[in-house]
């Protein structure tokens, strides 16, 4: 795991007595999800679930499998929801797995047709905008096949499958997914100017996102406005921080932050409505660590440490990168103007 973006990491896989090698890694054909093997150094889509390493972060973020899957498709559903959460796939060549198989699901031919047509039509109707059309070609398709080889096991588990799915209601993505960016004010009696505050970054054309705001011991009316916008956006979260700095705040809130990306915001600050998505496209398209909030990437690098509190409120961090190198601001700095005296 040294590239700080690789969430998940599995092996190739050897099958059966024959060592029949197993593509670890696959991508999947879109609008169908049918799968296939992912070219020699790309990231895949999905990683097979009979071996997966797991960033912790990861979990944290994402959360646990899809319990509502059998015994397929629920690794391409956790694939595709690591990767929206801004995590990338990789594969460790040259530490095989060897895989020999079950020999009771060997002779349930109609038990694996019908698990597999389910967790293919569960993944269309999780994913796919439209998972009737989507699925019903690969469907008619291995009709087709198993009428041709009269493999009747298959056809009656397909048609199973394919009914029971129908069935079912409707998968939602109510999985823990973590937020694109926290967004993290540090507020003291800021009961002035932090509704404007909040309206601004309640306004930002990228609306995924937490914004956590961390209560320094505020003794005026800041706390009831706090809650007040509490009630009336989801994603506004307070937490108390008791008796600190601004500095010390900003830390409390990197560790509770969700978000795959960190914005530091002052207060007493208000912000046009398109900066937080020109970072994140900026920082999604040439991958860095670190853009300046107007889009200008910086170095990302482990030097970073040196100048990470000099205009912070001017950055968008990548979490990942800040969690690994456990980045810290320097506590010399002179407090902000959202911050009590010390």
């Amino acid at each position: 795991l040294g590239d700080s973006r690789v969430g998940l990491v599995g092996a190739p896989m050897v099958e059966g007595d024959h060592r029949l090698p197993v593509a670890a890694g696959k991508r999947l054909l879109w609008p169908f999800a049918i799968p296939v093997a992912a070219a020699p150094g790309a990231f895949p889509d999905y990683l097979s679930g009979a071996c997966l390493l797991i960033r912790g972060e990861v979990l944290r973020e994402v959360g646990l499998l899809d319990e509502g899957f059998f015994f397929f498709f629920e690794d391409a559903d956790y694939g595709l929801r690591v990767k929206r959460a801004g995590w990338r796939l990789a594969v460790v060549d040259g530490t095989p797995l060897f895989h020999h198989g079950s020999s009771t699901i060997a002779r349930l031919a109609e038990l694996q047709a019908r698990a597999y047509r389910m967790g293919h039509v569960r993944y269309l109707r999780k994913h796919s905008a439209l998972p009737l059309w989507s699925a019903a070609l690969p469907f008619v398709g291995r009709l087709a096949q198993d009428l041709i080889a009269r493999n009747t096991a298959s056809l009656r588990g397909s048609w199973k499958g394919w009914t029971q799915a129908w069935a079912q209601p409707r998968p939602t993505l109510t999985h823990t997914i973590a937020p694109a960016v926290s967004v993290i004010i540090p507020v003291f009696n800021a009961a002035p100017y932090i509704r404007k505050c909040l309206d601004d970054a309640l306004a930002q054309t990228w609306s995924d996102l937490e914004i956590l705001c961390v209560d320094v011991g505020a003794t005026d009316a800041t706390r009831a406005i706090l809650e007040e916008n509490c009630d009336r956006d989801a994603r506004i979260r307070v937490v108390n921080a008791g008796d600190q700095d601004a500095i010390s705040a900003r830390d409390f809130g990197m560790q509770l932050a969700k978000g795959r990306y960190l914005w530091f915001m002052d207060g007493d600050k208000s912000c046009d409505s398109r900066l937080c998505t020109t970072a994140v496209n900026h920082a999604e398209a040439s991958n860095a660590d670190i853009v300046r909030l107007d889009g200008k990437p910086l170095s990302g690098c482990v030097s970073e440490k040196e100048n990470f509190a000099e205009e912070a409120e001017h950055k968008l961090f990548r979490t990942a990168f800040i969690r690994q190198h456990d980045i810290r601001f320097p506590h010399a700095h002179a407090a902000e103007p959202t911050a009590p005296p010390r």
